[in-house]
């Protein structure tokens, strides 16, 4: 089945396939690989490529959203899980670059930065979690 199909099969069920930053982030570190990388790179790119021309849409970084979450439950309003229209096109020409084979001080950063990321969220988690790790400790 290819990507315009199944989007528009899913839409007619009112469902949006998504993707989201984290993975256009771990695909991109496939560029990072030796020999044939950047072309499975491309190929990875250029089939994403195809299901956001279909119609998928990327969400929301989860840091974003939790907050939106919480304003919405006291002020009765509802979360847009995917990102604006405009955040969608810069997002989809990063992914463009990606299929041409361009993968340029910029994604490498993009790379880092959600690695970072990722590692500040585990340290937050686990800072939080620690006062409940020491009451069941007693």
């Amino acid at each position: 089945m290819d990507a315009g199909t199944l989007v528009g099969s899913l839409g007619a069920r009112a469902i949006t396939l998504g993707f989201s930053h984290y993975c256009v982030a771990e695909m991109a570190k496939t560029f990072r690989g030796y020999g044939t990388a950047a072309d499975r790179g491309r190929q990875l790119f250029s089939c994403l490529r195809r299901f956001v021309d279909a119609g998928a849409r990327c969400t929301k970084q989860n840091m974003e959203l939790i907050p939106a979450e919480l304003t919405a439950l006291t002020s009765k309003t509802e979360v847009e899980p995917f990102l604006s229209a405009n955040e969608h096109a810069q997002l989809k020409a990063e992914i463009d670059t990606l299929v041409s084979g361009i993968f340029d001080e910029a994604a490498n950063r993009l790379i880092d930065e959600r690695i970072e990321f990722a590692r500040r969220t585990r340290q937050a988690q686990i800072r939080h979690l620690e006062p409940c790790r020491t009451e069941l400790a007693l």
